[in-house]
């Protein structure tokens, strides 16, 4: 796990997927619940510290584990800058 933080400019340079609502993890099947970094921007602010299928356990002080898509979306849309609590999954072939 690690900690990063990202400010808008002018988005947070990255896409998600996932939530309580959602069919999980496209990355790692046996993952059920969780946010997940589907996309990130070559350009964008998140480019040097986020992957594809990154898991956001926390943004700021909201728990992102239990979170549906929609909820985790207007956050992220409505924060300038966002403190990401991250889990990286390493043995992920990303292609």
């Amino acid at each position: 796990q690690f900690q990063v933080q990202i400010s808008k400019n002018p988005g947070l340079g990255f896409s998600i997927t996932g939530g309580i609502d959602s069919n999980g993890n496209p990355f790692q099947p046996h993952d059920k619940k969780g946010i997940f970094i589907s996309k990130v921007q070559s350009d964008g602010p998140a480019k040097h510290c986020l992957r594809r299928g990154d898991k956001i356990l926390k943004m700021n002080s909201t728990d992102f584990t239990s979170i549906e898509h929609n909820q985790a979306v207007t956050l992220l849309k409505t924060t300038h800058t966002v403190c990401l609590l991250v889990e990286r999954i390493h043995k992920v072939n990303l292609v």
